[in-house]
Formats: C-alpha cells, structure tokens, sequence
C-alpha cells in the first residue's frame, strides 16, 4: 500500500498570476515624489516692517507717557539745588502759573519753575453761540474737548477757564464729582462788572470715573468746563505744597 501525499499546510498556496499580471512583468518600484520648489527669498522693506512694528510702538508710547510717573516734585526741587523741607514748610513762597493754550501748570518757588504739570482746561465755544445746556450728554461734552476755543471766560456755562490772577481760596478736599478739588476767589471783581453771571466754582481738581484710567492721556482733550484739572496722583503731590492762599496765576 503506498503512502498517501498530504499538503504542506504551514506555507499558503500561491496564487495564481492573471494574464494582466504576466505581461505587465515584475512590479516596479514606486517613483519618489518631486521636491517642493524653493519659497523666493524676500528682501528687507522699511514699510512693511513699519507697518508691522509701528502699532505696537504707539502703544508702547502712549502706555508709557499715560503711567510713566517721570521726575517728582520732590527731586525736581532737590534737582535745583532747594531742600524739600524748606519747599514743602515754605508755602508762602510757592505760586502757581497756569498756560491754558499750552495745558501747563508750573510751580514756582521764590519766582523759579521747579516743577511742570499737563493739564486739562475748559475747551471753551465759539464766540456768538449758546451756552451748551447743562443736561448735554457727557459724550458730546468730551467731543467739545478736541477744539479748543481761547478767551477769558464770561459768563457761567461758556466752558472758558478764567484768565487773571487769583489765589486758592480754599485747601485741596474730598470732592463728590472729582478727586480733590482746590476753589480759586473766581469771580474777581473785574469778572463780576463784566457779566451778571460769571459764574463760579471753577478751581483745580483730579480726575474722577472713566478719564482716570487714562492717566496723563487725559489732557489729550480739554474736558472740564472751566476748571484745571490734573490726574489724581499729580493732585496730591501739588497738594504737598499748595493750599489755601496759593497764589494763582491764568495767562492764554
């Protein structure tokens, strides 16, 4: 009896080649893709870098000059030679000198400039219009303040800062509507001949609400109606020296 043949069962059968398989013969290898082309090589411009960097720049500069404190008052003296205790002790020799065009505030010991402060002042209106009402929205009063209107103030509610010499009639004090607020003897008696009603009211003050933030930016308007308004930390610094009976000068 001869021995019956078994298949190989750990090797699969192979599979049989098709007619299409026999003439496209061996299989090929795969052909390796192209590379990509080379990016063209950009060359350096100023205005396109200008305007990628030149945003963050004038941020960079607004936020400094709003929150950058610059040289105190205390070192702008010692800086002139003067011995802060004899400014701070010596209120009878400081004055205060205001330029309203300009939005400066100096203060002066003895007659010399130690110390110069951005203020905000009263924009004033055009001459031969109305008084603006005194329920106009605070958004167009803050859009009054990008014009500027010089003269001396003349009646109340004309957003003109008063111009002559004056003094602080009263000692810088907790406000309701600003920060601290110093009264000047404002009407004088040159004011008062002029108009029936001068006005009143009208001194220097820091900054309550929404401007605060701001910082120094918010002398960019003028945004007071007739006052001088300076940011809250500037405030309590001239407080230091300035008080009651602080001569104060006004010039255009």
């Amino acid at each position: 009896m001869s021995k019956e043949t078994r298949p190989n069962s750990s090797r699969p059968p192979k599979a049989e080649k098709t007619a299409d398989e026999l003439k496209a013969g061996p299989p090929r290898s795969p052909v390796p893709p192209l590379p990509p082309p080379p990016k063209p090589r950009r060359t350096f411009s100023w205005p396109r870098f200008l305007v990628k960097v030149a945003p963050a720049v004038i941020i960079a500069a607004l936020l400094l000059f709003a929150y950058f404190p610059g040289r105190s008052l205390k070192s702008a003296a010692t800086a002139h030679g003067l011995e802060w205790r004899n400014v701070s002790h010596d209120r009878r020799n400081i004055s205060l000198r205001v330029y309203k065009g300009q939005k400066r505030l100096e203060v002066l010991f003895k007659g010399d400039v130690i110390k110069t402060y951005r203020v905000s002042t009263g924009p004033g209106i055009p001459a031969g219009s109305k008084v603006p009402r005194p329920d106009e929205s605070r958004l167009l009063s803050l859009l009054r303040g990008f014009w500027y209107f010089p003269g001396d103030k003349r009646e109340a509610g004309d957003l003109r800062t008063p111009e002559g010499d004056y003094y602080l009639a009263t000692s810088f004090h907790p406000s309701e509507n600003t920060y601290r607020f110093a009264l000047l003897s404002y009407p004088d008696a040159a004011h008062r001949q002029r108009s029936r009603n001068p006005g009143d009211n009208v001194g220097i003050h820091g900054i309550a609400g929404p401007l605060n933030w701001l910082g120094r930016l918010h002398t960019l308007i003028r945004h007071t109606e007739g006052c001088i308004a300076l940011n809250n930390g500037q405030v309590d610094e001239l407080a230091s020296v300035a008080g009651k009976g602080t001569p104060v000068q006004i010039l255009p």
